[in-house]
């Protein structure tokens, strides 16, 4: 799993795992040891298309997105990470 970290203070998202990638419905997140996290999903050319706030780890929907490139970025008070996803249709 290939995983991007901008910034990170406290190892939060240190046993980050997701899947599947490539994704076609939807996309699950587990490892976050923080409450308090935002979810961001943002396409190649940086358009917020959706935010959870307060996300918990449940299954991401992006059945509705066309097939391409999109990141999901996730932030804490103390970090921030930037994962890159492939939808496929």
């Amino acid at each position: 799993v290939d995983h991007e970290t901008l910034a990170i203070e406290d190892l939060f998202l240190s046993n980050l795992n997701y899947y599947p990638n490539p994704v076609v419905y939807s996309l699950q997140i587990k490892g976050l040891t923080r409450t308090n996290v935002e979810l961001e999903l943002v396409n190649i050319l940086g358009q917020q298309l959706k935010t959870i706030p307060n996300y918990n780890g449940e299954a991401v929907s992006i059945q509705e997105f066309s097939a391409g490139i999109y990141f999901i970025n996730l932030k804490s008070e103390t970090g921030f990470v930037s994962i890159k996803i492939i939808k496929t249709e």
